[in-house]
């Protein structure tokens, strides 16, 4: 019924004639989709098709606005950063169907590599994070207007006018009472805890382009037999905000949700900076102190996030997310109880 709906839609609207003697194939759902399909159009070139559907006009909304982005994205870092195209009609909405659902879509062209999940050599992950810490670099330095993640398609922006209204609306939906027990921190210690992140909230910086889901989730780089990065995916997380401190910062804190040995942390994300053209000094001297407060920061949202999942029984039969929660609570429960000195005495 919905590949049937899809070819009738996108010979009428889209004016993609779909290959009849190739039909939609499914594919595991990327990025914000209930579903994914392949196609070929009559011309020869192949697509790849996600839709989300809802009975929710807000979530609709909050859908196509994440579409329109990565359309958005694609756009501004034309020719500079390796990016599937997603035509000029390529996003819109299906007609409701007798479930009452409406579906938005996405379309985008469907390139023929490999994620990097693959890349597990030492000669090729060092090529590949070295790639990655170069385009990480021009991602970040391509400016954009508005703070935070949310984009407005309107205004071709991001909704905040500052970074600290924006950290201030995520500290807004933390339940403390529950947060802080869950923690195992006392009011004295939230408060040091608070102190710690502050400053980052008064960052003054010019906003610039973050995708902050790439540098070590290779799920979201495509990349040729050799190695070479030919694609970065799935821009859903992206935004704008003093880059380059969240571009860091989300790799550092994944690395250590992960619990990534100490040593292999240090080598990695070193070859990582040497690619984004940082050297060691200049990290310590103007990121260093920043990237800490964004770590403890992003941890606090996180910790809040697996607690939530966890009262909705979401964590049982995931061992993995259990792990990935005890080690953010233990880095949150140091911070507050040790202070900015146990992120200091951290490798990196």
């Amino acid at each position: 019924m919905l590949e049937w709906s899809l070819n009738s839609y996108l010979s009428d609207v889209v004016g993609l004639t779909c290959d009849e003697s190739q039909p939609f194939t499914s594919l595991d759902t990327q990025g914000v989709s209930n579903y994914a399909f392949r196609f070929k159009s009559k011309r020869g070139k192949e697509f790849i098709i996600r839709l989300k559907g809802t009975s929710s006009e807000d979530e609709l909304q909050s859908v196509l606005a994440s579409y329109w982005k990565e359309q958005w994205v694609a756009q501004q870092l034309h020719e500079q950063v390796p990016v599937p195209e997603i035509p000029e009609a390529g996003i819109g909405i299906l007609p409701e169907f007798s479930n009452g659902k409406r579906y938005a879509f996405v379309i985008q062209q469907l390139l023929p590599f490999q994620n990097a999940y693959g890349e597990q050599c030492e000669r090729k992950r060092k090529h590949l994070l070295h790639q990655l810490g170069q385009i990480a670099s021009v991602v970040n330095s391509t400016p954009v207007s508005g703070f935070g993640s949310e984009f407005l398609s309107s205004d071709a922006c991001f909704s905040y006018t500052n970074y600290r209204a924006y950290a201030e609306s995520k500290m807004l939906e933390l339940r403390f009472e529950e947060l802080l027990p869950y923690a195992s921190l006392n009011t004295q210690q939230f408060k040091q805890y608070m102190k710690f992140i502050e400053p980052l909230f008064s960052i003054a910086e010019e906003p610039t382009l973050y995708h902050a889901d790439f540098a070590n989730n290779w799920g979201n780089i495509l990349t040729d037999e050799r190695g070479n990065v030919q694609a970065v995916i799935d821009w859903e997380m992206c935004g704008g905000g003093p880059a380059g401190i969240i571009e860091l910062g989300s790799m550092l804190y994944v690395y250590i949700r992960d619990g990534v040995k100490p040593e292999l942390l240090e080598k990695e994300f070193g070859i990582f900076l040497h690619g984004y053209g940082i050297s060691p000094s200049e990290y310590k001297e103007s990121y260093e102190e920043h990237v800490h407060q964004f770590i403890a920061f992003q941890a606090l949202l996180k910790l809040h996030r697996y607690m939530d999942m966890e009262k909705a029984g979401h964590l049982e039969g995931a061992p993995w997310r259990i792990a990935f929660r005890d080690r953010v609570r233990r880095l949150v429960t140091r911070i507050g109880v040790i202070g900015r000195a146990y992120l200091e005495d951290c490798p990196y």
